[in-house]
């Protein structure tokens, strides 16, 4: 699935969603969309909630737009991870790169009394 990007603004908070598949074929269109949509003056947070599938680009774009902002200094935040992002994170070991709370979600075999 192709990758959408949506902004909405409320005062000084700028969120943006993505979903779909943030992957090399789609991440320099999600650039563009980003970058024509970024405000500098605003805490900007982006949702990862609906990714279903990631590669190491769509893990590159992601860190490039947290530099990016750090060079306007802006507050900037990646929220609500999915399972996808947070797996290709793991297998990366990028998740303590982006310095972002993440929340890992509970696995259902310990939810059903396995073992870890």
């Amino acid at each position: 699935m192709e990758c959408t990007l949506h902004a909405q603004t409320t005062g000084n908070l700028q969120r943006f969603a993505l979903k779909g598949g943030l992957t090399i074929y789609g991440a320099a269109d999600i650039k563009q969309a980003f970058m024509r949509q970024y405000d500098h003056r605003c805490q900007v947070q982006v949702s990862l909630r609906e990714i279903d599938e990631i590669d190491s680009a769509g893990l590159q774009l992601l860190y490039a737009f947290k530099a990016f902002a750090a060079t306007k200094n802006t507050d900037f935040s990646l929220t609500d991870h999915s399972s996808a992002v947070l797996e290709a994170m793991e297998l990366l070991g990028m998740t303590a790169l982006f310095g972002d709370p993440v929340l890992m979600p509970a696995r259902a075999d310990l939810a059903e009394g396995g073992e870890a």
